[in-house]
């Protein structure tokens, strides 16, 4: 059997799809209520209580919820990659997967663009629907506020624009700005690979799991990056930005080894489920 082939892999990718569909549904209907239930309280509160203002302020209020439906998106897409091998909870589940004609490579990618481009196309039809529905609903409440989906595409095309003209940007350290936008999506694609690992290693809860350990995670480097023990004086540690060039290729050599990680974890995948997880 080839290591990948592409007709195998299109065949494993529908029946991901078709095989799971209860759970993408669910996934879905989850994502939506999200979006609306955020912007629906966001403008609901913000309408009252500036309801004089509100022909003058609408726009603002668009762009809050524009702003907090970018946040929405961001957990929905973590608890996807948490669900990333949701699939393989239950023993049956797992030797019904694991025993497909089909080679490990193809699976994890399968699942992989599955949780990631699926994901987000997911994520983006529930925002569009369930922005619809805040202002037909709210219309019936005899407040009219406008779609926030135009706002959202103009945030998003501010950003990327000041993305792109920040490595013009040098700061008197010497340091491009272009660094500061790499480092802060390097952090991001880093804790939307943890979520991925937390997937292949918690059969259950693995959002909620994951979520503990990073959070503790977090707290202990950050005690220990505020201060150090030095024969009983604590020492303030600072790190010159002129390492951060250092630090963001740090972090994607990370990223791309905790992936292998992960990989190397759903290859070796027991049947039997780990009772310590």
């Amino acid at each position: 059997m080839k290591n990948f082939d592409m007709k195998r892999f299109a065949q494993l990718l529908q029946y991901d799809v078709v095989s799971n569909w209860r759970n993408h549904v669910s996934f879905a209907i989850g994502a939506f209520l999200a979006h609306f239930a955020t912007q629906f309280g966001v403008i609901y509160i913000a309408v009252k209580s500036m309801h004089h203002a509100l022909p003058e302020r609408a726009g603002d209020i668009c762009e809050d919820a524009a702003n907090i439906s970018f946040v929405v998106s961001f957990i929905v897409f973590s608890v996807a990659m948490s669900l990333m091998f949701a699939n393989l909870k239950t023993k049956p589940k797992r030797i019904a997967y694991l025993m497909l004609p089909a080679t490990n490579a193809e699976k994890f990618l399968s699942r992989l663009i599955l949780f990631t481009l699926g994901a987000w196309v997911v994520n983006f039809v529930a925002f569009v629907f369930a922005d619809l529905l805040r202002m037909l609903v709210l219309s019936g409440m005899w407040v009219s506020v406008d779609s926030v989906v135009p706002e959202a595409f103009c945030s998003m095309h501010d950003f990327l624009t000041e993305v792109l003209q920040s490595w013009s940007r040098i700061y008197d350290n010497g340091v491009s700005q272009g660094w500061y936008v790499l480092f802060f999506f390097s952090s991001l694609l880093l804790q939307f690979i943890l979520f991925m690992l937390g997937s292949v290693l918690f059969r259950n809860r693995a959002f909620l799991k994951t979520a503990t350990c990073m959070f503790g995670l977090g707290m202990f480097m950050t005690v220990l990056g505020l201060s150090v023990t030095i024969n009983g004086r604590n020492v303030a540690v600072s790190m010159s930005d002129s390492w951060l060039p250092a630090i963001v290729l740090s972090s994607i050599v990370l990223e791309v080894v905790l992936v292998g990680f992960s990989y190397r974890l759903f290859k070796r995948m027991p049947v039997v489920s780990r009772k310590l997880f």
